[in-house]
């Protein structure tokens, strides 16, 4: 998992009240939350992105290009993940259903990753070390999602404890959700005329190398900050 920009969900969850109501201090009586927090989360947002995302004025907080770009992606972030949620309650019964609805407001950046690194890498201990964190540290963050998510989602295999096949799928859509974060970076940058986007190109085996090598010769000249790969396959 592609980690350069995955904030604090309740940084995310801040910024998406501030862009609904147009004001911070309208935003942190709805949040519950002091203003300073609320501008706090949107300033450590700014620093991250390297742009300003509100506009302040007299009348209310408003949203820059750079700030429409970022409320495109969160809410679409935050759709698949209350999505994922409502797929794993699916067949219960309604108050079951009706408890999950408020669920995705209390996931978290570590349960995040860490469910992620566990589809991933296979184990608690893979995913650990590949997070560079205690296996103690994944596992409270694994079963406390699990926990939310009133489901099991892991299973207990001869490698370790890895996900299961709701949790895979789970882990799946929250992959889906965090690809919406990092197209983040990609449209600020665009915005700021700057184009560092990835492009992975499938080819046929030996089928039109030659112009293909010269389309991305031309394309890179042009976009020289751009990841481009090609994989040939049958």
């Amino acid at each position: 998992m592609d980690d350069q920009f995955l904030p604090s969900l309740r940084q995310l969850r801040t910024f998406a009240a501030v862009a609904q109501v147009e004001s911070i201090s309208r935003a942190w009586a709805q949040l519950h939350l002091s203003q300073s927090a609320v501008t706090q989360a949107i300033a450590t947002l700014e620093a991250k992105l390297d742009v300003p995302l509100f506009a302040r004025r007299s009348k209310g907080t408003y949203l820059t290009e750079y700030g429409k770009i970022l409320e495109k992606h969160t809410t679409r972030f935050f759709e698949i993940i209350e999505g994922a949620i409502s797929e794993l309650a699916n067949g219960k019964d309604s108050a079951h259903r009706m408890s999950t609805a408020c669920t995705s407001d209390r996931i978290t950046k570590s349960q995040v990753r860490a469910l992620i690194a566990i589809y991933e890498s296979g184990s608690f201990r893979q995913a650990a070390r590949h997070l560079g964190v205690s296996q103690t540290s994944v596992h409270r963050s694994a079963r406390s999602l699990e926990a939310q998510l009133q489901n099991e989602i892991f299973q207990n295999t001869a490698l370790g404890v890895t996900t299961n096949a709701r949790g895979a799928k789970f882990a799946e859509r929250l992959l889906h959700a965090t690809r919406e974060l990092e197209w983040v970076l990609e449209e600020v940058d665009a915005e700021r005329g700057v184009v560092r986007g990835r492009i992975l190109v499938g080819a046929l085996m030996l089928a039109g190398n030659y112009l293909l090598a010269s389309a991305l010769s031309k394309f890179i000249s042009v976009y020289n900050s751009a990841n481009v790969t090609v994989i040939n396959g049958p």
